[in-house]
């Protein structure tokens, strides 16, 4: 079996490589190193803000469905690029910087949505404490 460690090497320093020979029941030799992120170095992604999209900005960019007609792969790419640049021109761009989770998802902000309107609901008597943990535990 072989492991692989990748990682771009003008944003993270690598240094203080070790073998440990001495993992004898091992099939492999261990190797150990130090890395972390060069000074300075900041990944920045933008994506589409979904959430803020304007439809309506988006929907007059688009051609009515009487413009539409689709005869070849030509027309088809045409009106494939006509919907990206209405999207891209009505929504807005996110930024995501180091300090993001980049794992967060629209599915873990409603759970956790859900969450805490049930405890705020336990806190008042309006749920029982079992229902409240079931739902907890599943955000967790």
């Amino acid at each position: 079996m072989l492991d692989l460690t990748f990682f771009n090497q003008d944003q993270v320093a690598v240094d203080n490589w070790h073998t440990h020979l001495e993992h004898k029941a091992l099939d492999h030799t261990p190797i150990s190193y130090q890395a972390w992120p060069k000074t300075g170095t900041h990944q920045e992604h933008k994506g589409y803000n979904w959430k803020n999209t304007n439809w309506a900005r988006v929907a007059e960019l688009l051609p009515g469905p009487e413009e539409v007609n689709i005869q070849d792969k030509q027309d088809f790419n045409y009106l494939y690029h006509v919907i990206l640049r209405a999207l891209r021109i009505g929504t807005p761009t996110r930024r995501v910087s180091k300090w993001s989770r980049p794992w967060w998802n629209p599915d873990l902000a409603e759970m956790r949505r859900i969450k805490n309107t049930t405890f705020r609901h336990f806190r008042a008597g309006r749920t029982d404490k079992h229902t409240y943990h079931r739902i907890r535990n599943a955000y967790l």
